[in-house]
């Protein structure tokens, strides 16, 4: 079973809202305006081979991220780990504690293809890792495609919002919107809430809370999940 390291882990603050379809996306897309930025994320998770993270609600994610779509940001790609607790959090406001690094491409390629040994990076992520499962090696258990659109900050909403198109492989999709937070402010909470549930009132979007994540659905989608 894996314990939590006692590190202390950023966290991360989120709403997440299920736009239900393709249409609701992109009447999003095309209202929200300019974005920040767009790029493509290949998101694969690892674990041991007795599925030691995901019985304890833990994951461990290798994410390698395209460069930017968007004229005149000239950003390469990269690649990153990331640790992630089990999600915690009340009533619409999702918590999850996150440590992340980045890795070279090549570091990355070669963890998504031959899993987590002895020589994997020395980054924080991976050294937590390893206090929580020993020296079990970890081998990929699911992945999917996103394409994120994200738009910054404005004075009417407060806080980023990240447009997902997932692709999580045998037909399915998925279609989000992400609200982040730099941290669990209640005001600035209910500023976000009421300029985007406007929004959607506006574009005749139903409001519905996300209640499954992505890491979720993909495991559902190859029967891993009961």
């Amino acid at each position: 079973m894996a314990k939590k390291s006692a590190k202390v882990y950023p966290t991360e603050y989120e709403i997440k809202l299920d736009l239900g379809s393709r249409d609701n996306y992109s009447k999003l897309v095309e209202e929200l305006g300019t974005p920040l930025d767009i790029y493509n994320q290949e998101n694969h998770f690892l674990d041991t081979r007795e599925r030691t993270l995901l019985k304890s609600h833990w994951a461990f994610r290798v994410r390698i991220v395209a460069a930017s779509e968007v004229p005149g940001i000239h950003r390469h790609s990269y690649a990153e780990v990331t640790l992630k607790g089990p999600e915690t959090g009340e009533g619409i406001m999702a918590e999850r504690h996150e440590l992340n690094d980045p890795i070279s491409l090549i570091a990355a390629l070669s963890l998504v293809k031959s899993g987590i040994g002895i020589l994997s990076p020395s980054v924080s992520p991976i050294v937590e890792l390893r206090k929580m499962v020993g020296s079990k090696r970890l081998f990929p258990l699911v992945s999917f495609k996103n394409k994120r659109t994200l738009f910054d900050k404005s004075a009417d909403c407060g806080c980023y919002l990240e447009l997902d198109l997932t692709t999580f492989g045998r037909g399915i999709l998925g279609y989000e919107l992400e609200m982040e937070f730099d941290e669990p402010n209640a005001e600035a909470i209910e500023r976000a809430v009421t300029y985007v549930r406007r929004l959607f009132q506006k574009l005749n979007i139903p409001y519905e809370i996300q209640r499954t994540s992505k890491f979720a659905t993909a495991l559902k989608n190859h029967s891993l999940l009961d």
